[in-house]
């Protein structure tokens, strides 16, 4: 059932934006294993997903330079650095002994937020193309629409044949700019998506066993026997984020830092009493059988087929 595992990381990722999670990673709600986070050097131009690079086309996958550069990271990774953000998963239960295993990101559109003023009534219109145009963005913002969720990879991508569709999505709650930088936010991202996946197939698994093993992780989950792809899901991804931190603005980019950490830059655009706000949505990849202690264990053994990674320890 490693396989699962693996695709319930990126799973679990999905509904979590940058800015809305407040930190690359989602905060865990029942799980004490740790994600170090770091960005790479390389722009990866044409990796928009699992499957791009051919050695790398199903997650965990590794040339033998990539998988001598994870033995040299396994050794150094003895000498861990401490963890960074919190992650609601656990290392993959197939491999034991690893100090950590990679998870990479790669953007793939934005999910706006159209934020009204608090109390007053705006075109709550959204669009999904950045538009950032900047403006004092101090004060209460409530969320009256968003846009974008339709972008969403498949997070079953590894498995041939699968596909996922967007049944509806949801986004409520304010975010708090104050006049000190200081920041907090209380936004609720809900999303049902319905995937048709050959879980027999791809996983080993039944379309019971599948339904237990997303469950298990907190993902809301209904698995049928499907003639279409082995399995009919239905699945829910809730994102609750309630945290505080700082802000900094450089022209049309907005920077929010929590516990030290800053997070990925996302654009807005203050017009009047009204807030557009653009987050990076992401495709995730997950690499078990690599080896890390930091993002930079990660970067040196997979390279650059990802903008951005992360270094899930135990």
């Amino acid at each position: 059932m490693t396989h699962i595992h693996r695709r319930l990381v990126s799973l679990s990722i999905l509904a979590c934006t940058a800015i809305a999670c407040g930190s690359t990673s989602p905060s865990a709600a029942d799980g004490d294993t740790t994600a170090a986070t770091g960005s790479t050097s390389g722009t990866p131009a044409d990796s928009t997903g699992p499957g791009t690079d051919p050695a790398t086309s199903s997650p965990g996958t590794m040339t033998e330079t990539s998988a001598a550069s994870a033995t040299e990271s396994e050794t150094g990774a003895q000498e861990s650095s401490e963890g960074g953000a919190a992650f609601v998963m656990e290392p993959d239960a197939g491999l034991p002994g690893l100090p950590g295993f990679c998870l990479g990101f790669t953007t793939v559109g934005h999910v706006a937020s159209v934020h009204a003023r608090q109390g007053q009534v705006i075109d709550a219109t959204c669009g999904a193309e950045p538009a950032g145009c900047g403006g004092d963005i101090v004060g209460t913002w409530e969320i009256q629409a968003h846009c974008g969720f339709e972008q969403l990879p498949n997070p079953f991508g590894d498995c041939p044949g699968s596909t996922t569709a967007i049944l509806a999505s949801d986004m409520i709650g304010t975010r708090t700019f104050g006049a000190d930088l200081s920041v907090d936010v209380d936004v609720t991202i809900s999303i049902d998506l319905q995937s048709e996946v050959d879980a027999p197939g791809c996983y080993g698994a039944t379309c019971e066993e599948f339904t237990a093993a997303l469950s298990g992780q907190g993902v809301e989950a209904a698995c049928e026997d499907s003639e279409v792809a082995g399995c009919t899901c239905v699945l829910n991804l809730l994102n609750e984020s309630n945290y505080s931190g700082t802000y900094a603005i450089e022209g049309d980019a907005l920077t929010i830092t929590v516990d030290g950490r800053a997070q990925s830059a996302g654009l807005f655009c203050v017009a009047e009493d009204r807030l557009d706000l653009w987050e990076p949505l992401r495709d995730t990849e997950t690499f078990p059988g690599t080896a890390c202690a930091e993002p930079g264990d990660c970067e040196r053994a997979l390279g650059d087929i990802h903008d951005e990674w992360i270094c899930i320890e135990p």
